[in-house]
């Protein structure tokens, strides 16, 4: 199965209250996106590189459909540190954090995943970073 990005934008766009008619949330979405796929790759899956967007109408099929909460909690991250949030400092630091700590729940739920699809019907142990010995 496969990630379609416009729902993912869908649900992103309408959690910040911005709608999805904007060109800034549209390229900062996109570059967005890229962020977290580059991040998971380089973090939890250096052998195989997640392919990045380039559109809207674009869909993701290196991951999971279930584990598209995954990928929305990346993008989400990567879009408050590119300045969507909150206007009230107080308000943008709790969403910060929030961000930060959905993001890093969400890269181990994807090393987690990588380890059991790695080990499934395998009496070898991991090693490294999920390769099989």
């Amino acid at each position: 199965m496969a990630i379609s990005v416009q729902a993912l934008f869908n649900a992103t766009a309408g959690s910040l209250g911005r709608g999805t008619g904007g060109e800034k949330i549209n390229e900062d979405f996109i570059f967005a996106v890229n962020d977290a796929l580059n991040e998971l790759t380089y973090k939890n899956d250096k052998a195989t590189k997640l392919t990045n967007i380039a559109d809207l109408s674009d869909t993701i099929s290196d991951i999971d459909d279930q584990q598209f909460y995954i990928l929305r909690a990346g993008t989400m991250f990567h879009l408050k540190m590119n300045g969507h949030y909150s206007a009230d400092p107080k308000l943008a630091k709790i969403e910060m954090d929030n961000a930060r700590i959905n993001w890093q729940e969400g890269k181990d739920d994807y090393w987690t995943a990588r380890v059991n699809a790695l080990n499934a019907g395998d009496s070898t142990n991991v090693i490294g970073n999920g390769y099989l010995s």
